[in-house]
């Protein structure tokens, strides 16, 4: 009989390979379905799969930001230790300025004196581009002096300009120089009361003579004057024929002292940086001076270009660290404090750039409730009376600025630096706004003309934000701050579009 199941339990090639292919076909089948759940899978987790791509993308670039922070942070750092290195020297210098500035003032002021009653008052102009060395304590100032006529203003004597060098003295020997200047005014006043001819022959006597030529110092040229003894500064530094302009050693004036240590010496005339003075050589007449403020008043066609816009500022938050709180330069002031040479601002009139004060007792004792007159001989530069009520216009000025502002004189620097950007005057920016603390923060926040840099530069000013706890100039700590966070920047964008 013939058995089936024996048929197919044989060795018969035929069903093993059929049996392979069965076996073959359910693995395939497995390998679909396996792939398949998976498939489903991807489609199902999709979204968060698309999540954590987003997420691993972000995070590398914050991987390249931090690594980009790094070297910024390293690059600022080796620039901040520049910045710092280069500072104290400049910071060293500022405060010799500002020491000889004041001195110079209050010595000049000590000794002046005019026998012209026709002059109504005089003004003294102090260039705020001075040159300091600060190992020999030396300062090299231009100045310029001018009258005003009481009857005719416009018929005034034109203004002469100067070279001042300031010296530093040993103190043994300013000490010698003091004992011996005490010396001569005892004299003097003791034989006032005696008759003329007998005080004129005392103090031609060899005595006196020594006593006042031992009084000069040993290194005085034989040409100096001391100005003290001078009857009329003022006719002095006007002479009644303008000279041919020569070197500055070839033309000494004379020589003040002041009651510390250190000694004036007047050269001239010379005009800062050889400027031009049409049919007026080194002479200059009232008019030719144009207050910063007369500059902005002009019409938008009249801008100032962008490099003289750089360079006007950095001169004059230079000039804010130098001569703060000093008699050129009062805690309040504005950008008719400041004044050229000339009617345009140039690179020859940027050099020209001064401060005036000016030295009659009547005017500097009248009331400070009284406004002075313009003076449109001097280029409608305002001068500031210093009275017994200087406290209360201040008081006044603060309430009227704000309870916001930390520092009044950088907050003045603040605007005038906004009239600068804007090429026109705060009144004319602030539309009758009466707070000036909220019309510069307006204003500031607008659209920067001179870029963002400029306006961050600006904001410090204004609301005094330097990263140091104090908030007095007279703290090395804040000047330190203003010199590096708006002199420097300031100065950085002059030389990158020079």
């Amino acid at each position: 009989m013939y058995c089936y199941h024996c048929r197919y339990n044989s060795d018969d090639p035929a069903f093993d390979t059929r049996l392979s292919k069965l076996q073959a076909a359910r693995k395939n089948s497995v390998g679909v379905i396996e792939r398949t759940r998976v498939s489903a899978a991807y489609l199902m987790e999709k979204s968060r799969f698309e999540r954590d791509l987003v997420t691993l993308r972000k995070r590398n670039a914050d991987l390249n930001l931090l690594r980009s922070h790094f070297s910024t942070a390293e690059i600022h750092t080796h620039t901040t230790k520049s910045v710092n290195e280069d500072a104290q020297g400049k910071i060293k210098r500022i405060c010799i300025v500002r020491t000889a500035s004041t001195l110079l003032h209050n010595t000049l002021k000590t000794a002046w004196s005019c026998a012209d009653r026709t002059h109504r008052r005089h003004w003294v102009k102090l260039c705020v581009d001075a040159d300091a060395q600060s190992i020999s304590n030396s300062v090299a100032l231009n100045m310029a002096i001018a009258s005003e006529i009481a009857q005719e203003p416009r018929k005034s004597p034109p203004a002469v300009w100067f070279y001042v060098r300031s010296e530093s003295m040993p103190s043994k020997m300013q000490s010698d120089l003091a004992t011996k200047q005490t010396a001569l005014n005892s004299l003097v006043h003791a034989l006032q009361h005696q008759s003329s001819e007998r005080l004129h022959a005392v103090t031609s006597s060899p005595r006196s003579t020594s006593i006042s030529s031992s009084a000069q110092p040993s290194h005085a040229t034989p040409n100096s004057i001391d100005l003290c003894k001078v009857n009329c500064v003022c006719s002095h530094f006007h002479p009644k024929t303008s000279p041919q302009a020569k070197p500055h050693a070839e033309r000494c004036l004379g020589y003040l002292e002041s009651p510390r240590d250190s000694r004036y010496v007047f050269f001239g005339p010379s005009i800062p940086g050889e400027i031009e003075v049409p049919s007026q050589g080194v002479e200059s007449a009232a008019d030719d001076f144009t207050a910063l403020k007369e500059v902005m008043e002009r019409p938008r066609s009249n801008r100032l270009q962008l490099l003289h816009q750089y360079q006007l500022a950095s001169k004059i938050a230079k000039s804010v660290l130098q001569f703060h709180n000093t008699p050129w330069l009062p805690r309040l002031w504005r950008s008719e404090n400041l004044a050229i040479l000339g009617s345009t601002i140039t690179d020859e009139s940027l050099k020209t750039l001064h401060l005036s004060t000016q030295f009659d007792a009547n005017i500097i004792h009248a009331t400070i409730n009284t406004v002075p007159p313009q003076d449109s001989s001097m280029g409608n530069v305002q001068a500031i009376s210093l009275g017994t009520n200087t406290g209360a216009l201040v008081d006044a000025c603060c309430r009227k600025l704000g309870p916001a502002v930390y520092n009044e004189t950088l907050f003045c620097l603040g605007i005038v630096l906004l009239e600068i950007a804007h090429c026109e005057t705060f009144e004319n920016l602030r539309q009758g706004d009466p707070d000036e603390f909220n019309a510069a923060h307006r204003i500031v926040r607008g659209p920067p003309p001179l870029g963002p840099q400029y306006r961050k530069i600006v904001e410090r000013c204004l609301r005094c934000d330097f990263g140091v706890s104090s908030e007095d100039l007279e703290d090395d700590e804040l000047l330190r701050a203003v010199w590096s966070k708006v002199v420097y920047p300031l100065e950085a964008l002059v030389r990158a579009i020079s």
